[in-house]
């Protein structure tokens, strides 16, 4: 559950989400920008990896296939 209020003020840089809390973070907030930390859970890189966001759908995707060409041959 998420505790951000979805009635975000205009003009106001919403950001993205904390995975630890959930609290939606402007990307300009200075605590973030300078430690890499969420201002209200503390967690170090509140969003995540994007080397791992980037890339798990492709590895899941060659995985899945792996397994089909593996099952395909087993039976033949």
């Amino acid at each position: 559950m998420s505790r951000s209020d979805p009635k975000v003020a205009p003009g106001h840089d919403c950001g993205r989400e904390c995975i630890g809390c959930g609290t939606a973070i402007p990307s300009n907030e200075p605590i973030l920008v300078k430690f890499h930390r969420c201002y209200y859970c503390g967690r170090h890189r509140p969003f995540g990896s994007e080397w791992r966001t980037r890339t798990a759908p492709v590895v899941i995707a060659a995985t899945i296939g792996l397994i089909a060409v593996l099952w395909s041959r087993l039976w033949s």
